[in-house]
């Protein structure tokens, strides 16, 4: 097998004219294939037996005869040549995923930490159609960030989680040149304001898609100016933490005149009180109330607010809101919500889509009782929900499984999340898997 150092310069040629060909027309198998001819023409027969490998895979049936054979194949291929083929990047600390033959997702775990210089000249021969580029509590990302336009044609998404210096990794993204980045998650980076301020300014905003900007300390101003942008007109998607000031009357005024593509929703509070950010969510009942008379939410399939001041009265009108049909997504956790919202809920027509629902809540809030939870589990209408989260008093959640266990209630159920009892109620899970539900007594995710 040659490597890709020991090919000639006219063969180094033609293999980026073949890799040019693959990123102008990522979903079409045809360039794949061809390359996969030169290399095995070329002394390279094992990686052009994984790009047909992964080809094939991607468009066979998951059923289909002869899968599992493809895919012990694939997997002895990756085994072996994972390594050469990820080069300095190779490391336990990351995670890569390959489609079709290419890196397609690389996420540089915590631990993860070479020297600069053995990696900025391998962004490219290694990652030649990476669309996924990620860092998780990783101090690379400040100086790397800056490299991942220039070099990566095919990025897509980038997502910098629990990283450092965050005002100075979103100036270096505003600095790129325009791209066809679709999506961005800064999340928990310490990003501020004059960061954000400075992202308003990138050339490739109006390519965003989705934008992710959860539990940072941005400012009310920076942030609104953000998406007050006519750049982000065509954005789908949006997560952020915004403080007292982002009333419901502000975000109807935004969803109606600005972001008129936005379907999914995310709000939260800010991670930290006091410093001019406010101690409390904004959006009650009222708040509520505006959105759900607002056209804007007819578009919806996600909404999710959570820590604010939504009480039964907000959940009765989402409930009684034709409005609120297209909602496959409710996620009210750790709101003001009690057995009423939670009745509002079991009989709306309107929230028939959904397949996720989260009511969930921190001790002391809106806790369900057992007769609230029975009405949920009877409801004709939640036949859709996959995914339920439910926080109940304590006096009641000794029973509070039972009633979904009973057949036919909750058909699609796969995933709930309850806060019972396991040490009183031996067994529990197993009933649930029989059922082929997943119990889970904490909710360990964002």
């Amino acid at each position: 097998m040659r490597r890709r150092s020991t090919l000639s310069e006219s063969e180094q040629d033609q293999q980026r004219a073949f890799l040019r060909s693959i990123q102008e027309t990522p979903e079409d198998d045809a360039p794949r294939l061809v390359y996969a001819d030169w290399l095995d023409d070329h002394g390279d027969a094992e990686r052009a037996d994984f790009i047909r490998t992964q080809c094939r895979l991607e468009a066979m049936p998951r059923d289909a005869p002869g899968r599992s054979a493809l895919r012990m194949r694939e997997a002895d291929l990756l085994r072996r040549h994972r390594s050469e083929w990820l080069g300095p990047w190779d490391s336990r600390s990351n995670e890569a995923v390959f489609r079709r033959g290419f890196l397609d997702a690389f996420h540089v775990g915590t631990n993860f930490g070479v020297g600069l210089s053995s990696l900025a000249p391998a962004l490219s021969p290694y990652h030649d159609l990476t669309r996924t580029f990620a860092f998780q509590a990783n101090r690379l990302a400040e100086s790397l960030v800056p490299l991942l336009a220039g070099a990566l044609p095919c990025l897509k998404r980038v997502a910098c989680e629990n990283c450092f210096r965050g005002n100075a990794l979103v100036e270096s993204m505003a600095a790129w040149p325009s791209c066809g980045l679709s999506e961005l998650v800064v999340r928990r980076c310490e990003v501020g304001s004059a960061g954000v301020s400075r992202l308003a300014q990138a050339p490739w905003l109006a390519s965003l898609r989705l934008l992710d900007l959860r539990d940072n300390l941005v400012g009310h101003d920076a942030l609104t100016s953000l998406l007050l942008r006519p750049q982000l007109r065509g954005l789908e998607s949006l997560a952020i933490t915004a403080g007292r000031e982002f009333t419901g009357r502000a975000l109807v005024a935004l969803l109606s005149n600005h972001l008129v593509a936005l379907r999914r929703l995310r709000m939260q509070r800010p991670p930290l009180v006091g410093v001019g950010f406010g101690d409390q969510g904004a959006i009650d009942d009222d708040g509520l109330s505006l959105l759900i008379r607002s056209p804007a939410l007819v578009r919806f399939s996600s909404l999710e607010l959570l820590s604010q001041h939504v009480g039964d009265a907000g959940v009765q009108a989402l409930a009684a809101s034709p409005h609120a049909r297209g909602l496959t997504t409710l996620n009210l956790r750790d709101n003001r919500i009690g057995d009423a919202g939670l009745a509002a809920v079991a009989g709306s027509p309107h929230l028939a889509n959904l397949t996720c629902l989260d009511l969930s809540a921190a001790i002391g809030q809106g806790l369900f009782t057992l007769d609230g939870v029975r009405r949920l589990a009877d409801s004709p209408f939640l036949s859709n929900l996959a995914t339920l989260r439910l926080t109940v008093a304590p006096g009641s959640s000794d029973g509070a499984a039972e009633p979904f266990l009973h057949a036919g209630r909750l058909p699609k159920l796969r995933d709930l999340v309850l806060n019972v009892s396991l040490m009183t109620n031996v067994g529990l899970v197993e009933r649930f898997r029989a059922r082929g539900v997943e119990l889970t007594t904490h909710y360990a995710g964002d």
